[in-house]
């Protein structure tokens, strides 16, 4: 009996060894799996699921400097804002979004030179100091508290660095920083493109898509005019589509060249808008690379995409995008 009983608890004890090493092995299968960050970073796509980071508010120091009139500054490798003290809390929360949109930015454009922000939330400054509003906008629309607002242009501030790449932020415009970002880096990206005025369609067109793809907010595709395009004359050309940016049509404008990225997009024999804009930046033809990338002329481009707005904005649909890109996409 004593032989028997010593038999059953080395089995015993051996049996709870082995569940023991399966529940480790379970607990480390899932650790590795579901850890964020730790071995699945950036995506295929922008539209793809990002990793997000978890910003503490001692994570990184905000410095003392002097710009502009802006006295503070928060940094990453990736990003600098500068900002007025007593708005830490809003800096804190645009630099988390910066990071959060980043490992899919990244991924999507590749090259993603380090971008400093200015960031306030005073119309005046906005428009007379930095000279951030563009001409078309009009500069009583900052002037309204509910305004959000950003831009990108290299030249605004002639006092600062020769043409030093900065994005302004106004107010809640922080939530359309993946559009800004988009434009910066285009004009770093694409430099054989960044002067062509006639394909503004295009770089507002990528800006569009980015943000409608990465951050899901203000910048993207606007869920007020798309219903809309039913009753707007659609424009004939590239040249007047264009030209709805400074002529009162700027809603429209931004939901047509964002609609126009997406039919570039679903085109592609190799989906993506990126591999058109590459090309193009090559070969600075719209019609070769057109050509060459979707099989048809930029008079083609043109009017199919046109026939699919039309499409799409007769059957008043309740998801506008989805039935537009099931179209392009038969």
């Amino acid at each position: 009996m004593i032989k028997y009983k010593g038999k059953t608890s080395g089995l015993l004890k051996a049996f709870k060894i082995s569940i023991g090493l399966i529940l480790l092995g379970i607990v480390a299968f899932l650790g590795f799996e579901f850890i964020p960050g730790f071995f699945k970073s950036g995506t295929g796509s922008p539209s793809s699921s990002k990793d997000v980071v978890d910003l503490s508010p001692d994570q990184y120091q905000i410095k003392s400097v002097n710009l502009l009139g802006l006295d503070k500054i928060i940094e990453t490798s990736h990003f600098s804002i500068y900002f007025h003290s007593g708005n830490e809390d809003e800096a804190r929360q645009l630099i988390t979004i910066c990071e959060n949109d980043y490992p899919s930015l990244s991924k999507f454009f590749e090259s993603t030179p380090k971008t400093e922000v200015l960031l306030t939330y005073d119309a005046d400054e906005y428009v007379n100091v930095f000279n951030a509003a563009p001409p078309w906008a009009g500069a009583d629309r900052y002037k309204d508290p509910k305004t959000s607002a950003g831009s990108f242009c290299p030249s605004c501030t002639k006092s600062l660095k020769n043409e030093t790449e900065y994005i302004y932020m106004l107010r809640p415009g922080m939530k359309s920083f993946a559009h800004e970002i988009s434009h910066r880096y285009y004009w770093s990206n694409y430099k054989n493109l960044r002067f062509n005025n006639d394909l503004t369609w295009l770089n507002e067109g990528l800006a569009v898509y980015v943000q409608n793809e990465i951050a899901k907010g203000p910048g993207g595709l606007s869920s007020t005019s798309l219903p809309n395009i039913k009753k707007f004359t659609l424009p004939e050309s590239f040249s007047e589509l264009n030209q709805l940016q400074q002529t009162g049509s700027t809603d429209m404008f931004y939901d047509l060249v964002g609609l126009m990225a997406y039919y570039i997009s679903d085109r592609s024999s190799d989906p993506g808008l990126k591999k058109f804009i590459d090309d193009l930046n090559q070969t600075k033809d719209l019609d070769k690379t057109s050509q060459k990338i979707l099989n048809m002329n930029s008079n083609q481009l043109f009017t199919g995409w046109k026939e699919n707005v039309e499409k799409v904005a007769a059957g008043n649909p309740k998801d506008f995008l989805t039935s537009f890109r099931s179209q392009t996409q038969k």
